[in-house]
């Protein structure tokens, strides 16, 4: 609690990755905005967790599966010494001029996809780096990532939906 609004608009920034509105880092910040409803309502959820991170597991090997003879993306890259619990599915569409029209494409077949980072951290105030020529391999991705629907709740049918858009899309073009 306080008083003083430029104080409280600081913390609720730090709170939120450093930034009030979405990528638009003013400090360096966390992720903090988890309240007690969230936490309590995680707390009994908790013994679930595995279960759900198999299943988002499953979709992603569906995903995998079906979407490996679509040559104009590249699908997230696994290695056997380590687990993924896929968050996020994150595509990379080779030819980053179609990255939009697919999501385009997507969203009007009912389909939601979300770019998490559309510009690199280091280009945000509080990460700036001048010299980027070292990150020209970050600017490009930025510019060809999207992710696919994938949570705990989602079933087979929808990834398989999902896919055969996908692929119907790059047929198209």
């Amino acid at each position: 609690m306080t008083n003083n609004r430029d104080l409280a608009r600081k913390i609720k920034c730090i709170s939120n990755h450093g930034s009030i509105s979405s990528y638009n880092y003013e400090y360096l910040g966390v992720n903090s905005r988890l309240d007690a409803l969230q936490a309590a309502i995680l707390n009994v959820k908790l013994k679930y967790l595995d279960n759900y991170n198999l299943h988002r597991l499953n979709i992603a090997n569906c995903y995998d599966k079906l979407l490996v003879s679509c040559d104009e993306i590249s699908t997230p890259v696994r290695f056997k010494q380590s687990t993924h619990i896929f968050n996020q599915y994150t595509i990379k569409v080779k030819n980053k001029l179609h990255r939009d029209s697919l999501i385009n494409f997507l969203k009007s077949k009912g389909i939601s996809t979300k770019i998490y980072y559309p510009k690199p951290i280091h280009s945000y105030f509080p990460y700036r780096i001048k010299s980027v020529k070292f990150m020209e391999n970050t600017i490009d991705i930025c510019q060809k990532v999207l992710s696919l629907p994938i949570h705990s709740e989602m079933d087979l049918k929808t990834a398989n939906y999902i896919s055969d858009k996908i692929k119907s899309f790059f047929n198209k073009n």
